[in-house]
C-alpha cells in the first residue's frame, strides 16, 4: 500500500474549459465589464448607471448559462447552476429599481458572491499550477470577504452594494482570465 502525496494526488482534466475558452474568456469579459460598471456607480449613480448595472448582472447571469452547456463536468458546474439564478434575479430587481425589497436585493448579492466563491475554490482545488491555483484563491477569499461585510453592514447604500459587487467581480474576472490564458 502506498502513500499518496499532494504531488501524487490526481487532477480532474479541465480539458472542456481550455477546449471552449473563448466562452468562458467572454463570460470572464462580461463579468470584469459588469465589475467595472459597478466600480463607476459611485460617480455616476444615476438610473441609466443603476439600469446599465442591472442589465450587466443579467448579462453576466446568461454567460453563465452560456459556459454551463460547454462545461457541464467541470467541478463547479451546480454552484454555477446557481450562480446564473441568482445573477439575473440580482439583475432584473437592479433594473426594476426595487427600492422597497432592498433587504432581497442585499440576500441576494450576499448568496451571488458567495456562489462565486464557492465555484472559484472548486475550480481552484483542479488547477495543477501554484500561481493560478493561488489566485483563484484570493479571488475566492476576497469574494467571501465582501460578502460577510455586505452581511453585517446594517442598512447597505446602493454605492456600498455597488462597490462591493465590482470589487469581487473584477477580482473573480482577473483570476479567470487569468486561468484562460495561462493553462492550468
Amino acid at each position: 500500500m502506498t502513500e499518496t502525496t499532494t504531488a501524487e494526488r490526481p487532477v480532474i482534466p479541465l480539458e472542456k474549459l481550455y477546449k471552449h475558452k473563448n466562452i468562458h474568456v467572454l463570460q470572464t469579459a462580461i463579468a470584469g465589464l459588469a465589475g467595472f460598471s459597478a466600480l463607476l456607480y459611485p460617480l455616476f449613480g444615476s438610473v441609466l448607471e443603476t439600469t446599465l448595472l442591472g442589465w450587466l448582472m443579467v448579462g453576466n447571469g446568461a454567460a453563465i448559462f452560456l459556459t454551463l452547456f460547454v462545461s457541464w463536468k467541470l467541478p463547479f458546474f451546480w454552484v454555477r447552476c446557481l450562480s446564473v439564478v441568482t445573477s439575473a434575479l440580482l439583475g432584473f430587481f437592479t433594473v426594476i429599481h426595487l427600492s422597497e425589497a432592498k433587504g432581497l436585493v442585499v440576500g441576494m448579492l450576499v448568496v451571488f458572491l458567495g456562489l462565486e466563491a464557492l465555484a472559484q475554490l472548486f475550480l481552484a482545488r483542479h488547477v495543477s499550477k501554484v500561481a493560478s491555483r493561488n489566485i483563484l484563491y484570493a479571488s475566492a477569499m476576497i469574494a467571501l470577504i465582501v460578502a460577510m461585510f455586505m452581511n453585517i453592514l446594517p442598512d447597505p447604500t446602493a454605492t456600498q452594494m455597488a462597490l462591493c459587487l465590482g470589487i469581487a467581480l473584477i477580482c473573480e474576472a482577473f483570476a479567470m482570465m487569468r486561468l484562460l490564458l495561462r493553462g492550468p
